[in-house]
């Protein structure tokens, strides 16, 4: 605050005030959405360094820049009945004539008048100007004023554009006053008392307060300065801009203007607090949102696996039935083979094993193919339409959320790192299902299978159910349990004996191919269950990972505005205290 004296207290104060301003910069910058504000922030920051700042605001041809030339008995800005203020223009205590360009949108002008040693005025465009870029000026500006002069045309008060900006300052709690130029295109004073009630009835309605408004003539102001004798005094009294002159330089005392100076921008940093507070709550309910999203997909994926698991033994039992009725078969074959009238037939072992295939083995092979492919076909469906629902539910969310920023313009301006997560996941698992093959799925998970049974039964090379019937043949061969030397050998006393032998060797290999076959089939199985899950827990991770860490931005970012908001409030007042 670039006031001529600070008492030590006040000082303090000043201190106090930076560091807020700091800290809570520093707290936009942890909450990126915030951003938005960091210009108004700034400003306010640029302020507190400043003299006391009146900002002079209303639409073009109202009679700002000749408002201010009358403050300074002086013609120093362009005035025009068109839009003559194309950028900011600050006047300054200084050597007349000098003028300085600090940015593209700002220009600075010195001035000797006396009573800019203590303030700095500063001339906006029009608030109802064609040009976009200088509504965006004027407005972009208003957080560093510490008192606003709006200027409104009496023969044309209140106006649709002077309405939304009168609301604009309203919404960063700036100090207003109205000035009701050109009073002098009014008839009479009843007309102009008219107009000053109506002015105050709509400012109370909008800004919930009646500002002091200053009816005047700045056109009469002027021409009083360039008149002499008693027309000269009679225009400056009716121009009525000495009341004007009196509370900007005599009644807005210097206390009052440090204590406006270090509230004005104590306002903007609170308005920056509750606006950034309503954007961490809208973003705290979209976060919720997300987290609703998570937990349903987890949700259907453990769902998936608990009907994955609950379907699978039922899938199964249907190939292990077929090896109960093959060893039943057997059973059945053995009985009627191994006996004394089928002596001869039973010394040739190539005979019966052909027998043994056409009754026992029979098309099982077939049968145990077909049930197999029926089971990969069963989990590739699954999966498939696993991964399908996942998709949707990513992709419905990727679009309200889309929707939801275009609907928020703070959101639309500053991005959103979720639709765009969002929308890399969805186009990651679109490509995916469009490149995921269920019947190529289904050949690797086939050929995984046959890996896995070979191991287990000794063959390769062949399929489960080719597999299951070689091993059947074996056990059923090996070391000559029906071949005619054996027979021969152990005479004909025993073929019942060697019977209830043969049958209880096949049950035991039947048993054993049933378990091996079962731990094959069910260690695969977990196996690839566990990986489609594994690899659908990987794929939203990005997604869960911005949840979590956004939910930790959140509760920081509340944390340190409750803070700020007690230290601000704290401060207030002992400002108030002190002056």
């Amino acid at each position: 605050m670039a006031e001529r004296v600070l008492q030590p207290k006040e000082e303090e104060l000043l201190k106090r005030e930076r560091q807020l301003a700091y800290e809570l910069k520093a707290c936009l910058d942890g909450f990126k959405r915030a951003q938005v504000y960091a210009k108004n922030l700034q400003e306010a920051i640029i302020s507190l360094n400043e003299l006391f700042l009146l900002v002079v605001v209303g639409e073009f041809n109202a009679g700002k820049s000749a408002l201010i030339n009358a403050l300074l008995h002086d013609k120093v800005l362009e005035e025009g009945v068109t839009e003559t203020t194309k950028q900011i223009t600050i006047v300054r205590y200084g050597e007349k004539g000098k003028q300085f360009q600090p940015d593209p949108k700002t220009v600075e002008l010195l001035h000797p008048a006396d009573f800019l040693q203590e303030i700095i005025i500063a001339d906006t465009p029009g608030t109802n100007t064609p040009w976009h870029e200088h509504v965006r000026l004027t407005t972009d500006f208003i957080p560093r004023g510490d008192l606003i002069l709006f200027v409104m045309r009496a023969d044309q008060p209140f106006t649709e554009s002077e309405r939304k900006f009168l609301g604009l300052i309203r919404k960063w709690g700036k100090k207003v006053k109205i000035v009701l130029n050109r009073i002098d295109t009014l008839s009479t004073p009843e007309a102009l008392a008219k107009v000053i009630t109506s002015v105050q009835t709509k400012c109370k309605n909008l800004l919930g307060s009646q500002p002091d408004i200053f009816p005047v003539s700045v056109l009469q102001a002027q021409e009083s300065d360039i008149t002499l004798g008693p027309k000269a005094r009679q225009l400056w009294q009716n121009s009525r801009f000495g009341v004007l002159e009196e509370y900007l330089f005599q009644r807005l005392g210097q206390m009052e203007r440090k204590r406006d100076k270090l509230l004005n921008p104590l306002d903007t940093m609170q308005s920056v607090s509750t606006n950034t507070q309503e954007l961490v709550e809208n973003h705290a309910r979209l976060i919720d949102q997300d987290e609703v999203i998570i937990d349903t997909i987890y949700d259907k994926l453990n769902s998936y696996r608990k009907d994955m698991e609950r379907d699978f033994p039922n899938r199964l039992s249907k190939i292990e039935n077929i090896l109960l009725e093959m060893r039943a078969s057997g059973d059945s074959f053995f009985d009627d083979t191994i006996r004394l009238r089928n002596f001869l037939k039973l010394l040739e072992a190539g005979q019966v094993s052909d027998e043994f295939k056409y009754s026992v083995i029979g098309d099982r092979e077939k049968q145990i193919d077909e049930s197999v492919e029926n089971l990969i076909n069963w989990f590739v469906d699954q999966e498939d339409d696993l991964r399908r629902d996942i998709v949707k539910q990513l992709e419905r969310r990727r679009l309200l959320i889309t929707q939801g920023d275009d609907a928020m313009s703070v959101n639309q301006q500053v991005g959103d790192n979720r639709s765009d997560l969002l929308q890399t996941m969805a186009e990651s698992a679109k490509n995916v299902m469009r490149t995921y093959n269920p019947q190529a799925e289904a050949q690797t998970l086939s050929q995984n299978l046959r890996l896995a049974v070979a191991g287990a039964v000794g063959t390769s090379g062949i399929g489960l159910g080719a597999a299951t019937v070689t091993f059947a043949v074996t056990t059923l061969t090996a070391g000559g349990l029906i071949g005619g030397a054996v027979l021969v050998g152990l005479g004909l006393y025993i073929i019942p004996a060697h019977r209830t032998r043969v049958k209880h060797h096949f049950h035991k290999q039947m048993d054993e191919l049933r378990t091996k076959l079962h731990a094959v089939l069910h260690e695969q199985f977990y196996r690839e269950l566990d990986n489609t899950i594994n690899h659908m827990r990987n794929h939203i991770k990005p997604y869960e990972d911005f949840v979590t860490l956004e939910g930790k931005k959140i509760a920081d970012t509340r944390k340190q505005l409750t803070d700020l908001n007690a230290k601000m409030a704290s401060l207030r007042l002992d400002i108030q205290r002190t002056f």
